[in-house]
């Protein structure tokens, strides 16, 4: 299309699948509470959305992704699960998963802006390669289980890293950031293990 892709079925209780979609405008998919949506292939100019609020179960799974604004995701209070495997976006990328109950797995992102994940009290969240010309924020505040499981990320700006009162563990591989690197894991129970981390800024 040379204008905006629009799909409401916000009120839908099926599957949605879209194979491949380029659009000279935005991209915005409001989901129902089903959540059964997937994505082959979308190229967008303007900035790509997926509002998945609504869901209570079901499973978000985006193969690729270019957007020439911002890559926002949002996820519901249900089950299931998100699954990104190719993501670039000369904006932001954010994924809000805050009060998901499901896991969110996210593979090679590349974003000019910044990257903020929020992840509810599941806390499955893995990611790998992820390089943001910004900062990159990881909220699992809300987590009261899981693993979080991090393998190179890159960051122009901050990385921070902040864990709830929950159990289960964090792993971080490699975190390269030009900024200053924060792990506020205060009150966490569960385990933190760190195999290399490089930062500009104060560790």
């Amino acid at each position: 299309t040379g204008g905006n892709f629009t799909l409401d079925a916000s009120t839908f209780g099926g599957a949605i699948d879209v194979t491949n979609v380029t659009a000279s405008g935005s991209f915005v998919v409001s989901v129902g509470t089903v959540g059964d949506f997937s994505a082959n292939h979308v190229a967008t100019q303007g900035a790509f959305t997926v509002d998945a609020a609504a869901s209570q179960s079901g499973a978000v799974t985006i193969a690729g992704v270019t957007a020439g604004g911002n890559i926002t995701v949002s996820m519901g209070a249900g089950t299931g699960s998100l699954t990104l495997t190719s993501g670039v976006t000369a904006g932001n990328f954010t994924v809000d998963a805050s009060t998901f109950g499901g896991a969110v797995d996210v593979t090679n992102v590349t974003a000019s802006g910044s990257t903020t994940v929020s992840i509810g009290s599941s806390g499955d969240f893995s990611a790998n390669q992820i390089a943001t010309q910004g900062a990159f924020t990881l909220d699992a505040a809300a987590a009261t289980t899981g693993d979080v499981t991090l393998n190179g990320i890159t960051a122009g700006g901050n990385l921070t890293i902040s864990m709830g009162s929950g159990t289960g563990g964090v792993v971080l591989t490699s975190g390269v950031t030009a900024g200053n690197f924060t792990l506020d894991a205060a009150s966490f129970g569960g385990t933190i293990d760190i195999t290399g981390v490089s930062a500009s800024g104060a560790v």
